[in-house]
């Protein structure tokens, strides 16, 4: 997941292709970035590469997320073969020429030279883990999550066992 800063770089995609039965279902609606929109096809990215495609992994399913991974150089993984076609050619998550990848390692690198500058020496204990897996999955004070904090979770959710 990356930014989204301003409602310019916003805009409305609909999980289910849009049809005039499910236009204005709400739970069909996701704000998303513009995924490389106007750029060439092969270098965009979510639902500007998806298009009017079904995907079966859903954004909104806490199950569908549970299958999701990533890999320590900044690669979004599924456990289920579906899904992994979703995340590598319906969205492009993973496209090496593009900076999904790279914005994804280095976020979790900042992430892990932060904790670590804090802590110095000392390994993480569990409690501060869980601390920061709880202020990764909540919103900042300006009601924002942190740019990929994806990769961010599922390091914490690892290391918390």
């Amino acid at each position: 997941m990356t930014k989204i800063s301003d409602l310019q770089n916003v805009k409305i995609e609909h999980y289910v292709p849009r049809n005039t039965e499910n236009e204005l279902d709400y739970n069909n609606l996701l704000a998303v970035c513009k995924g490389g929109e106007g750029r060439p096809y092969s270098r965009q990215t979510c639902d500007s590469h998806k298009k009017d495609t079904l995907i079966k992994v859903n954004p909104q399913s806490a199950s569908d997320i549970e299958t999701i991974s990533y890999t320590r150089n900044g690669h979004i993984k599924s456990s289920i073969p579906a899904y992994q076609r979703d995340l590598d050619e319906t969205l492009n998550l993973n496209d090496e020429r593009e900076y999904l990848i790279d914005n994804r390692r280095e976020a979790l690198k900042s992430f892990q030279r932060q904790l670590y500058h804090k802590l110095g020496k000392t390994n993480a204990s569990r409690e501060l883990l869980i601390k920061c897996l709880r202020q990764c999955s909540s919103l900042d004070k300006n009601g924002e999550y942190i740019p990929y904090v994806g990769i961010i979770i599922y390091y914490l959710q690892r290391r918390i066992g």
